[in-house]
């Protein structure tokens, strides 16, 4: 069964988050948390890797500081953060995902302490306007130089691949039918779009499921974050992931892009 979950905000309160996450994993196997100034405390990061553990979620993530990798502040307090994890002790393979930016001068001093770990350190793809296949080559050239995996978010890229008026069935398939995207790609964050930007429930904008669910179905060990906006995760959420769990296995025998 491959994993799925959701991008989650976590109360600060170390009881309130074992009710949210008890809860939680009832109806989801992993989640994906945003690294903010309430959840940085050693004790709040040990909680939640303990809860992980307890409520058998699988393979947590953590979207640290978008700019962590060229910003000295962003890299500070993301150290820190990194510390807390380690000192968590946790055996499980946590990935942690921050933005690619290009032409922006990377420190490789956090990346060589995640690579130091049994940690994973994923670059995601943000929204671009010109030329969407060359941001993927600074994507995977920046990725390959810092040791790093990447977050592939689908809705950021067919969102760039619409105001770029390119083909997304031709950009996809220069992923798909490239190895190094199948050895690297380890997340999708999935969420639909329509021309004023990105974020929207799936099946609200214009997101072609069956093209989608046929791409990722190329990439079976990588987990999808839904970073939709869900009023109750118990019942908008179930069905969300329901609907595209169907896609999937609709559309399991990956078509030729």
């Amino acid at each position: 069964m491959r994993d799925m979950g959701y991008r989650i905000r976590l109360p600060s309160e170390l009881t309130e988050q074992e009710e949210f996450i008890s809860r939680y994993s009832n109806y989801f196997n992993t989640f994906e948390v945003k690294v903010k100034d309430n959840i940085t405390s050693a004790s709040c990061v040990q909680n939640i890797m303990t809860l992980a553990k307890k409520y058998l979620v699988t393979i947590p993530s953590f979207h640290i500081i978008k700019d962590a990798l060229y910003n000295q502040q962003s890299l500070e307090k993301s150290k820190i953060f990194f510390q807390a994890l380690e000192k968590a002790e946790s055996d499980l393979p946590i990935v942690l995902v921050t933005h690619y930016i290009p032409k922006k001068e990377y420190n490789s001093e956090l990346p060589k302490q995640i690579g130091n770990s049994n940690f994973i350190l994923a670059l995601e793809n943000i929204e671009v306007d010109e030329d969407v296949l060359d941001y993927l080559d600074g994507l995977k050239y920046a990725a390959t130089t810092l040791g790093a995996k990447i977050c592939l978010d689908i809705g950021h890229l067919l969102y760039s691949v619409s105001k770029c008026e390119e083909n997304e069935t031709y950009i996809l398939g220069k992923i798909a039918n490239d190895v190094w995207w199948k050895e690297n790609i380890v997340e999708f964050h999935l969420h639909d779009f329509d021309s004023q930007g990105c974020h929207l429930n799936i099946g609200r904008g214009n997101i072609n499921l069956r093209l989608i669910a046929s791409f990722i179905n190329i990439f079976p060990n990588a987990r999808i974050i839904f970073e939709t906006t869900i009023d109750d995760l118990s019942v908008q959420g179930v069905a969300e992931v329901k609907m595209f769990e169907e896609e999937l296995t609709q559309y399991d025998n990956p078509r030729d892009f």
